[in-house]
Protein backbone atom coordinates (compact mmCIF):
# COMPACT_ATOMS: atom_id res chain seq x y z
CA UNK A 1 0.00 0.00 0.00
CA UNK A 2 0.67 3.87 0.01
CA UNK A 3 1.91 4.05 -3.62
CA UNK A 4 -0.57 7.26 -3.27
CA UNK A 5 1.76 9.20 -0.51
CA UNK A 6 0.04 11.99 1.17
CA UNK A 7 2.50 14.86 3.35
CA UNK A 8 2.57 13.83 6.79
CA UNK A 9 -0.07 15.40 9.42
CA UNK A 10 -2.00 16.64 6.17
CA UNK A 11 -5.89 15.85 6.11
CA UNK A 12 -9.05 16.14 3.86
CA UNK A 13 -12.68 16.94 5.58
CA UNK A 14 -15.35 14.45 5.73
CA UNK A 15 -17.58 15.83 3.22
CA UNK A 16 -15.13 15.03 0.29
CA UNK A 17 -14.64 11.40 1.74
CA UNK A 18 -18.62 10.76 1.93
CA UNK A 19 -19.22 12.04 -1.46
CA UNK A 20 -16.94 9.65 -2.70
CA UNK A 21 -18.61 6.97 -1.18
CA UNK A 22 -21.55 8.33 -2.33
CA UNK A 23 -20.62 7.96 -5.81
CA UNK A 24 -20.18 4.30 -5.34
CA UNK A 25 -23.64 4.09 -5.75
CA UNK A 26 -25.51 0.80 -5.32
CA UNK A 27 -22.11 -0.37 -4.10
CA UNK A 28 -21.49 2.00 -1.07
CA UNK A 29 -21.45 -0.65 1.42
CA UNK A 30 -18.37 -1.93 -0.56
CA UNK A 31 -17.02 2.08 -0.05
CA UNK A 32 -17.85 1.51 3.42
CA UNK A 33 -16.06 -1.37 4.00
CA UNK A 34 -12.97 -0.28 2.01
CA UNK A 35 -12.75 2.88 4.19
CA UNK A 36 -12.61 0.82 7.50
CA UNK A 37 -10.27 -1.37 6.10
CA UNK A 38 -8.35 1.86 5.66
CA UNK A 39 -8.70 2.76 9.58
CA UNK A 40 -11.67 5.06 8.62
CA UNK A 41 -14.44 4.16 10.62
CA UNK A 42 -17.69 6.90 11.51
CA UNK A 43 -17.33 9.41 8.82
CA UNK A 44 -18.69 13.14 9.42
CA UNK A 45 -18.81 15.64 6.88
CA UNK A 46 -17.43 18.56 9.04
CA UNK A 47 -14.72 16.69 10.38
CA UNK A 48 -10.69 16.14 9.31
CA UNK A 49 -9.43 12.79 8.65
CA UNK A 50 -5.53 11.89 7.48
CA UNK A 51 -5.13 12.55 3.91
CA UNK A 52 -2.73 9.26 3.94
CA UNK A 53 -6.17 7.06 5.43
CA UNK A 54 -7.87 8.71 2.29
CA UNK A 55 -5.31 8.10 -0.25
CA UNK A 56 -5.13 4.41 0.99
CA UNK A 57 -9.00 4.14 0.55
CA UNK A 58 -8.64 5.03 -2.84
CA UNK A 59 -5.53 2.92 -4.06
CA UNK A 60 -7.69 -0.37 -2.24
CA UNK A 61 -10.68 0.46 -4.32
CA UNK A 62 -8.12 0.38 -7.26
CA UNK A 63 -6.48 -2.21 -6.61
CA UNK A 64 -9.51 -4.66 -5.57
CA UNK A 65 -12.35 -3.20 -7.76
CA UNK A 66 -9.92 -1.30 -10.74
CA UNK A 67 -9.55 1.93 -12.23
CA UNK A 68 -12.34 1.61 -14.08
CA UNK A 69 -14.15 2.50 -10.79
CA UNK A 70 -12.20 5.16 -10.05
CA UNK A 71 -13.67 6.35 -13.49
CA UNK A 72 -17.19 6.28 -12.44
CA UNK A 73 -16.66 7.00 -9.11
CA UNK A 74 -14.91 10.48 -10.33
CA UNK A 75 -17.74 10.87 -12.66
CA UNK A 76 -20.83 10.62 -10.15
CA UNK A 77 -18.38 12.95 -7.85
CA UNK A 78 -18.19 15.89 -10.95
CA UNK A 79 -21.98 14.86 -12.52
CA UNK A 80 -23.56 15.48 -8.95
CA UNK A 81 -21.61 18.58 -7.81
CA UNK A 82 -23.53 21.60 -8.03
CA UNK A 83 -22.51 24.91 -10.41
CA UNK A 84 -22.73 27.81 -8.96
CA UNK A 85 -24.57 30.78 -11.30
CA UNK A 86 -21.60 33.43 -10.74
CA UNK A 87 -19.32 30.97 -11.98
CA UNK A 88 -20.07 32.53 -15.65
CA UNK A 89 -16.70 32.41 -16.99
CA UNK A 90 -13.76 29.58 -17.26
CA UNK A 91 -11.65 32.07 -14.65
CA UNK A 92 -14.19 31.90 -12.13
CA UNK A 93 -14.58 28.08 -12.69
CA UNK A 94 -10.98 27.70 -12.38
CA UNK A 95 -10.76 29.19 -9.16
CA UNK A 96 -13.76 28.01 -7.97
CA UNK A 97 -11.61 24.61 -8.26
CA UNK A 98 -8.33 25.93 -6.84
CA UNK A 99 -9.94 27.10 -3.86
CA UNK A 100 -12.64 23.80 -3.25
CA UNK A 101 -9.04 21.89 -2.73
CA UNK A 102 -7.64 24.23 -0.98
CA UNK A 103 -10.68 24.38 1.51
CA UNK A 104 -11.01 20.81 1.86
CA UNK A 105 -7.30 19.73 2.78
CA UNK A 106 -5.16 21.41 5.56
CA UNK A 107 -1.60 20.82 6.27
CA UNK A 108 -1.02 20.21 2.55
CA UNK A 109 2.60 21.28 0.92
CA UNK A 110 2.23 24.65 -0.68
CA UNK A 111 2.65 23.52 -3.94
CA UNK A 112 0.12 21.09 -3.72
CA UNK A 113 -3.82 21.71 -5.29
CA UNK A 114 -5.01 22.62 -8.11
CA UNK A 115 -3.67 25.58 -9.63
CA UNK A 116 -4.63 27.21 -13.58
CA UNK A 117 -2.90 29.92 -15.82
CA UNK A 118 -5.30 31.11 -18.16
CA UNK A 119 -4.53 30.94 -21.95
CA UNK A 120 -7.01 32.79 -23.85
CA UNK A 121 -10.61 34.26 -22.78
CA UNK A 122 -11.96 31.01 -22.37
CA UNK A 123 -9.26 28.45 -22.26
CA UNK A 124 -6.90 27.75 -19.03
CA UNK A 125 -4.45 25.53 -18.26
CA UNK A 126 -5.25 23.61 -15.11
CA UNK A 127 -2.55 22.01 -13.59
CA UNK A 128 -3.34 19.14 -10.56
CA UNK A 129 -0.52 18.39 -8.04
CA UNK A 130 -2.18 15.92 -5.76
CA UNK A 131 -1.51 12.19 -4.14
CA UNK A 132 -4.94 10.95 -5.58
CA UNK A 133 -4.73 8.43 -8.12
CA UNK A 134 -5.03 10.62 -11.59
CA UNK A 135 -7.58 8.69 -12.90
CA UNK A 136 -10.02 10.01 -10.57
CA UNK A 137 -8.85 13.41 -10.78
CA UNK A 138 -8.56 13.19 -15.00
CA UNK A 139 -12.32 12.05 -14.61
CA UNK A 140 -13.23 14.23 -12.29
CA UNK A 141 -12.06 17.54 -14.30
CA UNK A 142 -13.26 16.83 -17.60
CA UNK A 143 -16.99 15.81 -16.46
CA UNK A 144 -17.02 18.94 -13.93
CA UNK A 145 -15.56 21.03 -16.82
CA UNK A 146 -18.98 19.21 -19.22
CA UNK A 147 -21.42 20.26 -16.19
CA UNK A 148 -20.10 23.61 -15.96
CA UNK A 149 -20.38 24.25 -19.71
CA UNK A 150 -23.67 22.75 -19.64
CA UNK A 151 -25.28 25.19 -17.00
CA UNK A 152 -22.72 28.31 -16.44
CA UNK A 153 -22.25 29.10 -20.27
CA UNK A 154 -24.46 27.21 -22.23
Amino acid sequence: MNRYKAAPGADVIGSQILVTVDAFGAFKDTGHRYLEECGLLVIKLDQRYSQQAYCDFLETVETKIGKATLVVVGNNVAAAAQVHFDLDSVEKWMASAAQVYQRNHRNVPKNEGWTYKMTGPSAAVLTCKEPYPITLSVVLLLVSSVVFKRTAIG
